[in-house]
């Protein structure tokens, strides 16, 4: 079924979060491009938040939300996240995080021990603010030990020494690391 972009976030904004609840196996969640803009986003992000507050993203090993407007929703996007040790593949590009909102979804990503092979934070206006951002970012990459393959950062602001402490990162542990 191909949908208008207001039909979708209709669509999604006809389901009950009740209805989501029973959802106990979950493992791919792929809400990418629905151009639901910051009011389907936000419905996005809470009910992810929900469904973590139940214990039904703990089996989640793909999560794909890719140019969502999320901003300041960034709160519920780690209280889902912190929930997803098993997650593997996180695409966020372009959903208008910010240094705030990466530094909480990393921060996020660590407490879970999620062991990724995959991440995209592209277009998110990182370094835009501080360089925050950036150091977590590094921080992340060293705890993964080597099980990142594919890392995406494009189209952010950071600056030179922000950009080397993610380069240092990546010379760390090796797996067969493909892209960057």
């Amino acid at each position: 079924m191909h949908c208008a972009a207001s039909q979708k976030t209709q669509l999604f904004q006809q389901y009950e979060r009740k209805q989501w609840l029973h959802l106990d196996q979950l493992t791919d969640v792929r809400f990418s491009g629905t151009r639901a803009g910051a009011e389907g986003s936000a419905h996005i992000a809470s009910t992810l938040s929900e469904l973590a507050a139940c214990g039904r993203l703990n089996h989640i090993t793909r999560l794909d939300l890719a140019d969502n407007s999320f901003g300041a929703w960034y709160q519920d996007l780690a209280n889902a996240l912190k929930q997803c040790s098993k997650l593997q593949y996180l695409d966020f590009h372009d959903c208008c995080l910010g240094d705030d909102g990466i530094v909480m979804v990393c921060n996020a990503l660590l407490e879970s021990k999620a062991s990724l092979t995959f991440l995209s934070l592209s277009g998110n206006d990182i370094g835009a603010e501080n360089a925050e951002g950036s150091k977590i970012i590094a921080n992340l990459i060293k705890s993964l030990n080597g099980t990142l393959i594919e890392f995406h950062a494009s189209e952010n602001e950071m600056k030179s020494p922000g950009i080397r402490r993610i380069a240092r990162a990546l010379q760390g542990p090796i797996s067969s690391r493909k892209s960057f």
